[in-house]
């Protein structure tokens, strides 16, 4: 018995045994074998060749939570016998397969052993299949090849297998005892090489879950000899290799689907260096990140050169191992993915293990069905005489079949067009074909309708037609109208003016609204929440002649009602959130709004016995929605008084007893009506203005007889797109365009992306707003020529991230800048560090959203200027004074420096966490509980600290995973409790891991009580 260490490599999947136990990690060989087979011979052919080669007799113990790798002295091999003669004959083929696949998943226990297990199956007489599966911690790919080199020969004739010139073991105890020098030199390479490589944010099919499982499938796809020739021919031309090109060309299409200009793609390096370790079966397979950057737009060729410089650098230091790197460069701990990559190429260059097992018989493949990958994307190369051949396998947790098959119709089609032309710009080369592209364009064109007039004819034509029908509350359409018409003589202003409105939300809000419009004049809400400065500030950008906050102080009359609106006249103007620190105000036509109506009373069949609540404030756009479609449909508006805007209970009250069939809310203001017990089934409900979550419209839509996920932004008139949510909600999406909208996704250059690869939403049509008032440059820079529209026509850039799905709805995926949806609020964080520099004692600021969703909150971190001390309480109470309360941040918190990237820029990522009141986060809070003690003695002993707080977090404090298997084996002696080491990975924190071992423990006992009670 020989006992050594373990690899970095056997290390990391010891790790990932404890933290997943019985998932699979494991390499199959496979064979049907035609001919007299005697299974005595094969037998003892296994025993020899475990006695060959020590990694197959290797087992890996326990001692205080580190693992020693134990080379057990020769033994006796046991192979399995498996007699299916007795089954139909058609199906003992399928029978064999099941028997793999559950030799497959069956699992090891990498402390006892055997490490690598064999089944002889019987077909007939003179036909078997060999199941062969080996743990990958003593077992590689390479490992296949040799098994079948050594199991010939030692069938014939066991004594024939001579000593191996290097053992196993010498191998491990030589990495183990390499020059630190020579370690250090090449981890400082690869510090440099791959600081700050971002993930490959590539879009997957199905949300990524909380921790990596290796489950997966496969796809194949063939390359012809005539591109492989080509292809090949190319990378000799640019004295590079085919896997170099192969590789070049799969960061662009992996690029372009993520869109990313830094993308890094791992390789399998065969790790035996040396001519005296190629015969040996073990793990030595190694991982090498190749880092790819595709900023400036390079040629092909160009691109090329770069991956052969970066290639050849990567094999020069290939001697650390991926296990160590991924430790000494502290990359963010994050179990749902592989670090650095999670994608691999692999060009299959050694031959892969023959057919022919054992002398005497013909073998031939037999595919058991078990891929497995622990990465998202494996793609293996194969050179052919046919050409190359593709197999891919993927997370089929993550990806559908479909998707993986179009990625690599993708890769061809790139490929093809490298082969044509490696001098053209790699954003020009194409992914699709001509005829996809041109469906590209037509895919988001809504329906083309034709609506004329303005909402002051349309509500005309309703006042001729029913005067005393309920518009808004208790007052008629004639009564309305007579209101409108007196408010608009006593209001003495001219077309084109912009008029200031604070007024409450009663049915003279309405009559005001249109009263402005009789004028030709616009309007522009103003909150009386607001600030003074706030709306000073706001009056003096828009122009606004008036302001009108008491209809009681209106100078009296001004003459005839002679200025009626016009469709390319200004409706209203809106101001939102500005980048650079200064509010942006839209400027929205009333072609636009009459679009935005009369689309939405198509698609969602609005009439007039239909009543739609008056909800939303008149600073938020889509209170243009509530308050006219009702008007323009013969419908009525019930409006909901300013003091129950935040009572949800007696909103709901409201709804049931007037009879409200239209309620429209963000996903925030939902959450508060479900909290009040809404149930409404003859509602039709509308939800937008932030991200819906899955949970929430699976709560709401059995509440309602419909429910309609709606978008859009203001420069585009309150929304763009519609999605009918069917019951049971599956998933969220944008839905399709509206009448006489375009929906495009485009990339940089304003070209269709194909479906499933991200880009940025541009919205064209007849919603498009005028563009921002008095900021011609930033106008001209988000309203563009819409290269597919007709002359003179506009698009929006949104900066919204999205992808064509398959079925031809879009998916929001975030935004491409720092602008965020906060309770239907478009919030710039850059306004609010803006406003945020501006007080005396702070020096920089940096603000994001805690977390997704409509229980997030703004927080802001700020660093102190010399000689100041800058107070968060007192921040938020400057903010107040200048901002809207909704884009005052929930905490502040004072930092001694903001966290930068090798860009020099602000890293939000490494903003610390913040945690109730404005509590320093690198304060010491004592541990306070009986486990909390307990923990945090435990972390102490392991980390080598004097002392852990409660709010201290195991990987911030030099945690790392091989600590993490001792801290629980700790435990699990001092608690006499296993506890998962997922655990710990989910609840880093002494406060957080001591609750969840806290519900162990009871649930133990709980178990415990009614195996005793039993």
């Amino acid at each position: 018995m020989i006992e050594i260490p373990l690899t970095p490599a056997q290390e990391r999947m010891w790790f990932l045994d404890r933290f997943d136990p019985g998932q699979p990690n494991n390499v199959v060989l496979s064979r049907r074998l035609r001919g007299h087979l005697d299974p005595a011979a094969l037998q003892r052919a296994f025993t020899a060749v475990c006695a060959r080669h020590e990694a197959l007799r290797a087992t890996f113990p326990e001692r205080d939570g580190r693992p020693v790798q134990v080379i057990a002295d020769p033994g006796e091999f046991r192979l399995e016998r498996a007699d299916l003669t007795g089954e139909p004959a058609p199906l003992r083929a399928e029978r064999a397969r099941e028997l793999g696949r559950q030799l497959f998943d069956g699992g090891f226990d990498l402390a006892r052993g055997p490490l690598i297990r064999a089944t002889l199956v019987a077909l007939a007489d003179d036909d078997h299949v060999l199941l062969v599966v080996a743990h990958h911690i003593v077992f590689d790919g390479s490992s296949q090849s040799l098994l079948v080199q050594d199991l010939g020969p030692a069938y014939a004739d066991p004594a024939s297998l001579g000593p191996l010139p290097v053992g196993w073991a010498d191998h491990v105890r030589e990495q183990a005892d390499q020059p630190a020098e020579k370690a250090e030199e090449a981890l400082a390479y690869w510090r440099d090489k791959l600081a700050g490589a971002p993930a490959l944010a590539l879009p997957t099919d199905l949300p990524r879950p909380p921790f990596k499982l290796p489950r997966s499938e496969r796809v194949r796809h063939e390359l012809d000899a005539e591109l492989t020739g080509r292809l090949e021919r190319l990378a000799r031309a640019q004295r590079s290799t085919l896997f170099m090109l192969l590789l070049a060309a799969y960061q662009v299409l992996l690029g372009r689907h993520a869109g990313q200009d830094d993308v890094s793609v791992g390789t399998a390096s065969a790790g035996r260096g040396r001519p005296e370790l190629e015969p040996i079966i073990g793990s030595f397979v190694n991982t090498l990140v190749l880092r790819g950057s595709l900023s400036g737009d390079p040629t092909f060729a160009e691109l090329l050169r770069r991956t052969r410089t970066a290639a050849l650098e990567a094999y020069a230091h290939q001697d650390i191992p991926f296990e160590r790197l991924v430790g000494e460069l502290d990359v963010a701990r994050d179990v749902s993915r592989t670090p650095l990559f999670s994608t691999m190429l692999v060009l299959h260059s050694q031959q892969s293990a023959r057919h022919d097992v054992l002398p005497g018989l013909t073998g031939e493949s037999f595919e058991i069905g078990a891929p497995q990958s622990l990465y998202d994307l494996v793609v293996d190369v194969s050179v052919r005489t046919a050409g190359l051949t593709l197999r891919v396998r993927y997370d089929s947790g993550l990806f559908t079949a479909g998707t993986v098959s179009e990625l690599l119709r993708r890769f061809e089609t790139l490929l093809r067009a490298v082969a044509a032309d490696p001098h053209c710009p790699i954003d020009d080369l194409p992914l699709e074909d001509a005829a996809a592209r041109r469906l590209a364009v037509t895919r988001g064109i809504g329906p083309r309708r034709t609506y004329t007039g303005t909402v002051l004819d349309l509500f005309a034509a309703r006042v001729a037609a029913a005067p005393d029908a309920l518009a808004v509350d208790d007052v008629t359409y004639a009564e309305l109208d007579r209101r409108a018409r007196r408010i608009a003589a006593n209001l003495d202003v001219r077309p084109g003016d912009i008029v200031g409105v604070a007024l409450p939300r009663t049915p003279d809000l309405v009559a005001t609204l249109l009263a402005i419009w009789h004028r030709g004049a616009a309007y522009l809400p103003l909150d009386a929440a607001l600030p003074p400065a706030r709306r000073e500030w706001l009056c003096a950008d828009a122009g606004v002649v008036t302001v009108i906050d008491d209809l009681a102080t209106l100078p009296g009359p001004a003459g005839n009602v002679a200025g009626e609106a016009r469709p390319e006249s200004l409706a209203y103007v809106l101001y939102t959130s500005g980048s650079t620190g200064r509010p942006k105000g839209v400027g929205v036509p009333h072609r636009a709004l009459t679009n935005l109506l009369l689309s939405l009373r198509d698609a969602l069949g609005s009439g007039a016995g239909d009543a739609w609540l008056g909800l939303t404030s008149l600073s938020f756009d889509i209170s243009g929605l509530e308050l006219y479609l009702p008007l323009v449909t013969g419908g009525r508006l019930v409006l909901v008084p300013d003091d129950e805007g935040r009572d949800g209970v007696a909103i709901v009250r409201r709804i049931a007893a007037t009879g409200v069939t239209h309620v429209q809310a963000t996903p925030s203001g939902w959450r508060m009506l479900l909290d009040a017990g809404f149930n409404a089934p003859a509602v039709t409900a509308l939800t937008g203005g932030e991200a819906l979550p899955p949970r929430l419209a699976r709560e709401l839509r059995p509440r309602v007889r419909r429910l309609c996920n709606v978008y859009g932004p203001t420069e585009t008139t309150i929304w763009s797109s519609l999605a009918d949510l069917p019951e049971p909600v599956r998933d969220i999406a944008l839905g399709e365009a509206i009448g006489n909208t375009r929906l495009h996704v485009v990339d940089a250059r304003l070209r269709p992306v194909p479906v499933g690869v991200p880009g940025e939403l541009v919205i064209g049509g007849d919603g498009v707003a005028w563009g921002y008032l008095g900021r011609p440059g930033l106008t001209a820079d988000r309203f563009v020529p819409d290269p597919y529209g007709p002359p003179g026509a506009r698009v929006y850039r949104t900066g919204d991230r999205v992808r064509w799905r398959p079925d031809r709805r879009l998916e929001f995926l975030g935004r491409f800048d720092a602008q965020v949806k906060l309770r239907g609020h478009r919030i710039e964080l850059g306004e609010i560090e803006a406003r945020l520099g501006e007080h005396p004692d702070v020096h920089q600021a940096a603000v994001i959203t805690t977390s997704d969703g409509p229980d997030a909150l703004l927080a802001a971190y700020v660093t102190a200027k010399p000689g100041r001390e800058p107070q968060g309480r007192a921040l938020r109470t400057h903010l107040a004074e200048v901002l809207p309360g909704y884009m005052v941040p929930a905490q502040v918190v004072v930092l001694p420096g903001l966290p930068l990237n090798t860009a020099g820029k602000v890293d939000r990522r490494r903003l610390p966490a913040i945690s109730a009141g404005d509590l320093d986060p690198r304060e010491y809070v004592e541990p306070r509980t009986e486990a909390e003690e307990v923990i945090a003695g435990v972390w102490a002993e392991v980390l080598g600290r004097d002392r852990i707080g409660a709010l201290d977090d195991f990987f911030d404090i030099g945690g790392h995973s091989l600590l993490a298997t001792r801290v629980v084996s700790r435990l699990a002696a001092a608690l006499e409790l296993d506890v998962p080491i997922r655990i710990l990975f989910l609840h880093s924190t002494v406060e957080r891991f001591a609750t969840a071992v806290e519900d162990l423990i009871a649930a133990d006992l709980f178990v415990g009580d009614v195996e005793a009670s039993a």
